[in-house]
This record gives structure tokens, C-alpha cells and sequence, in this order.
């Protein structure tokens, strides 16, 4: 369910179609994301999951990074 969320989040922020998203190693810079990407995507996934994160903290995150990252901070 978390990464359901996490990738409709990604798809949303980048303008990228869910097909993109089968991969969990695929990075958010391939993708497209800039620095200003990176902070819309975190502030709607601080929103969206009512966390507060730190994804400049992970250098060039995969998929997988930022769902591990939003589940450490929910358990």
C-alpha cells in the first residue's frame, strides 16, 4: 500500500506514467527530478503520508530509497 502511494506521489510530482515506475531501483534524477522536484516531491510526500522527511540526505534516491525511508518513519 505504502508504495502504491509513494509512486502515485511520483507520478503526480514528475508528470511520469505509472509504467516508469515498475522498477523500484530506478533514480528519481532519471526520471527527470531537479532540486526543485525533489522538494515538491517530499513536501507532498510529507502530506500525503503526515511525516516529515529528509530526502537531500540521500544522494540520487532510487524509488525504493524513498519508500524505505517513508516506512522507517512511520514504524
Amino acid at each position: 500500500m505504502i508504495e502504491q502511494q509513494v509512486k502515485e506521489v511520483i507520478c503526480e510530482c514528475l508528470s511520469v506514467e505509472m509504467d516508469y515506475l515498475k522498477d523500484n531501483s530506478v533514480k528519481l534524477m532519471d526520471l527527470g527530478a531537479d532540486s526543485l522536484d525533489f522538494l515538491d516531491l517530499e513536501f507532498q510526500l510529507e502530506k500525503t503520508f503526515d511525516i516529515k522527511l529528509n530526502m537531500i540526505a540521500v544522494e540520487n534516491p532510487t524509488i525504493q530509497n524513498v519508500i524505505d525511508l517513508i516506512k522507517a518513519k512511520l514504524t
